[in-house]
């Protein structure tokens, strides 16, 4: 479970990166914090991340929940 989180968090960050979006775009699009992003990006999954986030993900990149999971 621990390389799925790390791989997830690694996607979070490629994906911002990919779309050259800033922490705060980023988190306006997936209707979290900026902060949330941030500590995504950095590996740490924060308490208030509920699993709404990779459908929001899938909802506006179209990147499936099984592909934010995968190298």
């Amino acid at each position: 479970m621990d390389e799925e989180i790390r791989l997830f968090c690694r996607n979070v960050k490629l994906l911002r990166e990919r779309y050259d979006l800033t922490l705060a775009e980023m988190a306006e699009r997936l209707g979290v914090s900026e902060k949330e992003v941030m500590m995504l990006e950095q590996g740490v999954i924060p308490e208030e991340t509920t699993v709404e986030i990779v459908m929001r993900i899938d909802k506006c990149f179209g990147i499936s929940p099984k592909a934010q999971f995968e190298p």
